[in-house]
């Protein structure tokens, strides 16, 4: 798929509900350098032939290593099932 990131994931920067979030996280897979949402906290070149999601989400954080065949997977249904907790359907608003 081309190109080599790390990008830095905080989904209580906004309060998108899951399938929204799901959505967008499947476009930013699949183009990660044409993507501009308020939850990507940083983007850098790791030199890594995966593509590197660090996701931080109610208190948690995850490290996620996409191969080519499992970044096709995520670029379609999303990154929850890639995360070792559930994501909740709808984000809490303060």
């Amino acid at each position: 798929m081309g190109v080599i990131v790390k990008i830095y994931l905080d989904r209580s920067m906004c309060n998108d509900s899951l399938p929204t979030c799901e959505r967008r996280m499947a476009r930013l897979i699949r183009f990660p350098l044409g993507e501009d949402r308020p939850c990507i906290t940083a983007i850098e070149d790791d030199g890594q032939p995966e593509l590197t999601l660090v996701v931080k989400s109610d208190g948690q954080e995850a490290v996620i290593l996409l191969d080519e065949d499992t970044r096709s997977l995520a670029g379609t249904e999303g990154i929850s099932s890639f995360l070792p907790w559930t994501l909740p359907f709808y984000r809490a608003t303060e």
